[in-house]
């Protein structure tokens, strides 16, 4: 009989027991233990990989409905998750739907109660565990780790042609000229559009909306600071949240955890920037 989740040794990792956090201004990586139920991201899809047990898959009373090593998780999707405390790779995807499309193709789609799809069992969950795994034991910097993740599943990149060249300039001025602040009107107009349309385009572009893909953004300048040794509460401040409690209702929202969960012991977790270019993601 095999041994539960709750029993099982971790014999690959032995006693290492640390976090890291590979952030940049279009993915995440986080690898760790987030502790056991965990709510998708409002902002993006993000995909969790066990590294040790399976992850269970719930429905909307907390039953268990299914189990998977790896989890594809569409943004605003309506379920919870329980992750066992498990060591847990969770990579929160691109805003474009390029790693969302290409994680789907090679897997298996799973119908949920309420008509929405995740999905599990990818074709190279085997490559995905490998590559998290070696980055949690050896801790690659983050041009290393963009790299290693791209080389499994970027050669199924579509091209988004069709992709709204306003859209991209307005993305560009919130994440490379630093206009997290400006307000939607600001930004519809800085690319000739009425904010009805700049907002529907949005949506359409990147699976979010502007409130909340700013939201996102802020989370990234305040990893931004952690990593150079600021406290959470400066951070959060600096990052526009007017005290922590706001940063910690933002942050629950847009990563599905609290950010206690994931920073639970700030001096064991290891913070790293990489920033490729827009035409790279």
């Amino acid at each position: 009989m095999s041994l539960s989740l709750q029993e099982k040794p971790s014999v690959l990792f032995g006693q290492i027991d640390h976090a890291l956090l590979y952030v940049s201004r279009y993915r995440t990586v986080y690898i760790g233990r987030l502790g056991d139920i965990v709510k998708p991201s409002k902002a993006c899809a993000m995909l969790a990989v066990s590294l040790e047990g399976e992850l269970s898959i719930l429905n909307n009373a907390n039953a268990v409905i299914g189990r998977a090593k790896s989890i594809l998780i569409p943004a605003e999707t309506n379920a919870n998750f329980d992750f066992h405390n498990a060591l847990v790779a969770v990579y929160y995807l691109d805003f474009f739907g390029n790693d969302l499309w290409a994680f789907k193709r090679h897997s298996k789609k799973t119908l949920l109660e309420n008509g929405q799809y995740i999905y599990s069992a990818m074709h190279f969950e085997t490559e995905l565990i490998k590559c998290f795994s070696d980055i949690y034991m050896n801790k690659p910097c983050g041009e290393d780790v963009y790299k290693s993740l791209m080389s499994i599943y970027c050669q199924d990149f579509p091209q988004h042609s069709n992709l709204d060249a306003r859209i991209v300039l307005a993305l560009k001025s919130i994440l490379e000229e630093g206009r997290v602040d400006d307000d939607i009107q600001t930004l519809a107009s800085s690319v000739c559009l009425s904010v009805p349309r700049f907002t529907q385009l949005f949506k359409q572009s990147t699976g979010t909306t502007v409130r909340r893909f700013k939201l996102w953004h802020r989370i990234y300048l305040i990893s931004a600071q952690l990593s150079k040794g600021k406290s959470f509460t400066d951070a959060a401040i600096e990052a526009g949240f007017s005290d922590y409690a706001h940063f910690s209702r933002s942050f629950s929202e847009m990563g599905g955890v609290s950010p206690s969960s994931m920073f639970y012991r700030l001096k064991d977790i290891h913070i790293e920037l990489f920033e490729p270019e827009l035409n790279q993601i």
